[in-house]
C-alpha cells in the first residue's frame, strides 16, 4: 500500500469575511460557510479546521495556507491571525493583502506601473486601497459596510429581499416596498450609503496628486456585496467624479485572487 497520497501537502486559499468565509484549493474547488455576524468576532479554530479538512481529504500533513488580510492590519493583528490559522491546523502560512487579492481576482493587473484604486465593501468593513507595481501603496479601512444596512432594515428575509431590490433600483423608487421601508428608514439608508461614499472621497482626496491623476484615468473598481448596490455606485460616482466599475465576480474576487497567488507564495520552510 502506498502512503504517498496521505503524505501529500495540500495548499489552501482562504478569505475570512464577516459575512462569509471562503476557501479554495488550486484545482478550483471552493468551499463557503457563513461567518459570525459580529465584526468584533473571529471564526473559531474548529470552523477553520473543518474547512481545511474539507479541502485536503485523506492527508496527514497540515496544509499550506495563503490567506487574505486587510492591508491596514498592523503587526499585532497579523500575528494574531497567523496564530489562529496555526491553531486551526494550518502548517505554513502566507498572508496576502486583501485589496491585492481582490484586484487580482477582479481581473486587474496588480503589477502594473499605473496606480489603480479598489474598494472592497463587505459586511462590516469597507476598505479602499491603491495598488501599483505589486504593492498596496495606500489603504484605509472603515468600520461600516452592508451589515449596517441590514441592521437598519432588520435582519432576515425582509432585509435580503430589499437588498436584492436595491441592486437594480433606487431608494427613490419606493412604491414596491412602501410597506417595508418607510420614508424615514429610506433617509437612514441613504445616509449610510453616503457615509461609505464619503469614505471613498476622503481617501481619494488624501492621495498624492501624481497618484490621484493616475487613478482618475481608470476610476475605481468595486468588489464585495456593497458593489452590487446601485445607489451606492451612483453616490460614489457623484461624490468622487470617478468612473465606477464592478467585475463579474464581486463576491468571490478575493478568494479567486488568493487562489491565483498560491503558485507564487513563498512558504516558510
Amino acid at each position: 500500500m502506498s502512503f504517498t497520497p496521505f503524505m501529500r501537502q495540500h495548499s489552501i486559499a482562504l478569505d475570512v469575511g464577516t459575512a462569509w468565509t471562503r476557501a479554495a484549493n488550486p484545482s478550483g474547488r471552493q468551499f463557503s460557510v457563513e461567518s459570525v455576524a459580529a465584526a468584533s468576532q473571529e471564526p473559531s479554530a474548529s470552523l477553520l479546521g473543518m474547512i481545511f479538512r474539507e479541502l485536503r481529504p485523506h492527508s496527514f500533513r497540515r496544509p499550506r495556507v495563503v490567506a487574505a488580510i486587510s492591508a491596514c492590519a498592523g503587526a499585532q493583528e497579523r500575528t494574531h491571525f497567523t496564530q489562529l490559522l496555526h491553531r486551526s491546523g494550518a502548517g505554513s502560512v502566507v498572508l496576502v493583502p486583501q485589496p491585492f487579492a481582490a484586484a487580482l481576482g477582479a481581473g486587474l493587473d496588480p503589477g502594473s506601473e499605473h496606480a489603480q484604486m479598489i474598494g472592497d465593501i463587505g459586511e462590516s468593513f469597507t476598505e479602499y486601497a491603491v495598488i501599483r507595481c505589486g504593492h498596496v501603496l495606500y489603504s484605509r479601512r472603515l468600520a461600516l459596510g452592508c451589515g449596517a444596512l441590514k441592521e437598519r432594515i432588520g435582519r432576515g428575509a425582509g432585509a435580503s429581499m430589499v437588498l436584492r431590490w436595491m441592486e437594480t433600483h433606487s431608494l427613490d423608487d419606493l412604491p414596491p416596498f412602501a410597506g417595508i421601508i418607510s420614508a424615514e428608514l429610506a433617509r437612514e439608508l441613504r445616509g449610510l450609503l453616503e457615509s461609505i461614499a464619503e469614505g471613498a472621497l476622503s481617501f481619494f482626496r488624501d492621495l498624492p496628486d501624481a497618484i490621484a491623476c493616475e487613478v482618475i484615468e481608470d476610476g475605481i473598481m468595486l468588489v464585495g456585496g456593497g458593489a452590487l448596490i446601485a445607489d451606492l455606485r451612483r453616490e460614489i460616482t457623484r461624490r468622487t467624479l470617478l468612473g465606477v466599475r464592478v467585475p463579474g465576480n464581486p463576491l468571490t474576487s478575493a478568494i479567486e485572487g488568493v487562489t491565483q497567488v498560491i503558485p507564487y507564495a513563498g512558504f516558510p520552510a
